[in-house]
């Protein structure tokens, strides 16, 4: 090693060796960086030696070897670590904060006997303690293989040399506790940044293999883990189904979550399964409502411990994920009877009527629940005239599904009696007025006869259908009046217009136009554009569910979208 003085293996000839030790040692920045230096630089210091340098544990209780230069294999491997109060002179050096001066065999084995069968080829020996500000560090250890005299002098320069070197150790110890501390410090800031965006993540995820992804995500992010598993016990509790995995086989995972009921399992070197590619792993159980309802696994390739940080952090990934997991299975509950309350409510569309094609779309506002208060209806009266409905209830989920599904039963009930749309309309507002006064439902009502293409329409809140010809669109706006039930008492007007060969009436919800940052008119505009696909498609139902797609927006207002299309065949 090259001294900041630019001279390699010791001090220029008469130059101060301590002083010149010290300039070398206020280069390095390391512990092992000091050791090094004080290996290399000790023979022209003190004469060709030995040396052995041990360091005092934590707790004060243990010395380690971490330097060793002219010292036998076996003699390395006995003295790796020992206990600091063992009957040694190292440490009568610690308890004396002094020299320890061993000239000879003889005196070794007379003060020492614990030190009588050790085999060394040295003679005499200094042990002196490493102590800075009268505290501890371990002790530095120089033998000879010819009797020293142990003058004033030589003890002077050996003690200078445990000076310099407990100084310089101190100081590398302090910068190495400043830089674990402070990449502690940004380990946990890491962790727990991962784990706030993982417990938001995991609000919004409601499919099970979302959730397994981020978990998984999660460990290999802040905890460096080389593999990972999330897994769900099945309903006998015997079997486990992977939801997702990174660099760990699925087969392990049953295997590894019998080791797991109720508390975690942490381990750095016994993996319970024949797998011997993981020296350390972390498996925790997965509790939702008192149930063990999954296992969570980490695996890393070399051993490491887990420290109460460690085991709390993946503890808290564990119960974020047995949260979402309970909150996902939940809103697949809904989810289906949601799903089976929309099947019910929104009806069969009549759909083979001579000369005509009809579409129906409906798509949800919010996928999770499938439900939501738009709906659709066509229907047939005894007459052969077709009443088409379209409607949206204020609000989204369960409750606005059941309150489109009463308003639907009774519009269909009041157009059995008469199906003149101004005349139901008028009865819904008595309906809402007995009913259902504190809910906001708008709707669209049309009464078409297929023999001669006459519409007859009237809207309540509603807005107003459009009439489509190619190229060429009408708003049927003539018939416009409040929401149902805010009427008061007030007349619905109506109005009759025809539907031509080749033009179609579009009847939809306000979800399919509403921007965040666009005017209702300019809306309204965009969708004219784009309706005339729908006069001369192939698939009218293919064509409709392309328009929504086509007024699809970053900015579209979060809300359903129902379409009801009638097409009059050409000619």
């Amino acid at each position: 090693m090259t001294s900041s003085t630019g001279e390699a293996g010791g001090p220029r000839p008469g130059a101060d060796p301590l002083a010149w030790l010290t300039r070398a040692l206020s280069a390095t920045v390391r512990p092992g960086d000091v050791l090094d230096v004080v290996a290399d630089a000790v023979g022209s210091l003190v004469g060709d030696c030995s040396l052995n340098i041990s360091l005092l544990d934590d707790g004060g209780r243990t010395l380690s070897t971490v330097m060793s230069r002219r010292t036998s294999p076996q003699i390395r491997m006995q003295f790796a670590s020992f206990p600091a109060d063992a009957p040694y002179p190292t440490r009568d050096a610690l308890l004396s904060r002094r020299p320890v001066v061993v000239q000879g065999l003889a005196d070794r084995d007379r003060r020492y006997p614990a030190l009588a069968a050790v085999p060394v080829s040295q003679v005499a020996w200094v042990v002196l303690p490493l102590a800075v500000d009268d505290r501890p560090l371990g002790t530095l250890s120089l033998g000879w293989t010819t009797p020293q005299p142990f003058d004033a002098g030589q003890l002077r320069l050996c003690e200078g040399l445990a000076d310099v070197t407990a100084a310089a150790l101190a100081r590398a110890q302090m910068f190495d506790r400043e830089e674990q501390a402070r990449t502690a410090a940004e380990d946990l800031a890491t962790r727990l940044q991962v784990l706030q965006d993982l417990t938001g993540q995991l609000s919004e995820a409601t499919a099970l293999a979302t959730v397994g992804d981020l978990v998984v995500g999660a460990g290999l992010q802040a905890l460096g883990a080389d593999a990972a598993a999330i897994g769900l016990l099945d309903g006998d509790g015997r079997s486990v189904t992977t939801l997702a995995s990174a660099g760990l086989p699925t087969d392990l995972l049953p295997g590894w979550s019998r080791h797991v009921e109720r508390d975690a399992r942490f381990t750095d070197r016994d993996v319970p399964s024949e797998d011997d590619r993981f020296a350390a792993t972390a498996t925790l159980p997965l509790v939702t409502a008192g149930a063990l309802v999954g296992v969570v696994a980490y695996a890393w390739r070399h051993p490491r411990t887990f420290d109460a940080h460690d085991q709390g952090y993946l503890t808290a990934i564990a119960a974020h994920a047995a949260t979402a997991i309970d909150r996902s299975r939940l809103l697949e509950r809904t989810r289906q009877v949601a799903e089976t309350l929309q099947r019910a409510l929104l009806p069969e569309a009549v759909s083979d009527v001579e000369g005509w094609d009809l579409a129906t779309c409906y798509v949800p506002a919010v996928q999770d629940t499938q439900v939501g208060g738009d709906w659709y209806d066509a229907f047939a009266t005894d007459d052969g005239r077709l009443v088409l409905v379209l409607g949206d209830v204020a609000g989204k989920g369960v409750r606005a599904a059941a309150v489109m599904g009463a308003v639907r039963s009774a519009l269909r009930a009041y157009a059995t009696l008469d199906a003149d749309p101004a005349t139901v309309l008028s009865r819904l507002d008595t309906y809402f007025g007995a009913f259902k006064d504190d809910e906001m439902v708008t709707v669209a009502v049309a009464l078409l006869d297929p023999r001669t293409g006459e519409v007859t329409y009237a809207c309540a809140g509603h807005l107003p259908p459009l009439l489509v010809s190619g190229a060429a669109c009408e708003w049927l706006d003539a018939a416009t009046s409040p929401p149902l039930g805010a009427n008061r008492g007030g007349d619905r007007p109506q109005t009759t217009t025809r539907v031509a060969p080749g033009q179609v009436l579009l009847l939809y919800s306000d979800g399919l136009v509403e921007r965040r940052h666009e005017s209702l008119g300019r809306s309204l505009d965009t969708l004219a554009d784009r309706a005339g696909t729908l006069s001369s498609a192939p698939d009218l139902g293919a064509a409709a569910r392309a328009l929504i797609r086509a007024l699809d927006a970053p900015d579209k207002v979060v809300d359903d979208t129902a379409l009801l299309v009638v097409r009059r065949h050409p000619g």
